[in-house]
């Protein structure tokens, strides 16, 4: 199961060392997305509720989210920030990045799996709606499996964003060398 590979602080810098330091996962990975998410930043972020609730499955360092997050605090939305994550090292990362933007930050220190019984309806009120953002992290999972957990966290009207790389064509090998 993925969330038995971030789970310590060794774990967590070892991943973030075979990322940030690799250029094949920047340039093949990371690069692609972050230009994809920038270059589609006003289709993602069109016709939102005024008050979202930013729901960051596996952050990391949330560079893609604070793409995301920056251009609708600018749109003048009302951002409450939930980054989810088995990784203590991630999630207090995460919520001290977005929280220097002055934006409030409620961590959840919990498995993808887990998540609809934490978000109790009565955590949202009526107005607003989930923003639900997946990273490359969807591509730790099994398609079905994945899919069937983001079915179960977003209501009607909410706003479910995913990043993944398309495994057909590509071997095994060449989709796990960027994490090499």
């Amino acid at each position: 199961m993925p969330h038995y590979l971030y789970q310590t602080t060794e774990q967590s810098r070892a991943y973030e060392a075979a990322t940030n330091e690799n250029i094949s996962y920047q340039k093949n990975l990371d690069q692609p997305i972050s230009n994809l998410i920038t270059g589609n930043i006003e289709s993602l972020c069109k016709d939102l509720d005024k008050k979202i609730y930013f729901i960051d499955l596996g952050p990391g360092y949330p560079s893609k989210s604070l793409t995301l997050i920056d251009t609708m605090k600018n749109l003048g939305h009302k951002i409450t920030y939930f980054p989810v994550d088995v990784s203590p090292f991630f999630l207090k990362r995460a919520t001290s990045v977005v929280g220097s933007r002055d934006i409030h930050c409620i961590p959840l220190s919990e498995r993808f799996e887990n998540l609809s019984l934490v978000l109790d309806p009565k955590l949202f009120k009526q107005d607003g709606k989930r923003f639900i953002f997946l990273g490359l992290t969807f591509n730790n999972f099994e398609p079905n499996y994945i899919v069937g957990i983001l079915s179960q966290l977003a209501n009607k009207g909410d706003r479910c964003v995913i990043c993944c790389q398309s495994p057909s064509g590509i071997t095994k090998n060449n989709l796990i060398f960027p994490y090499k």
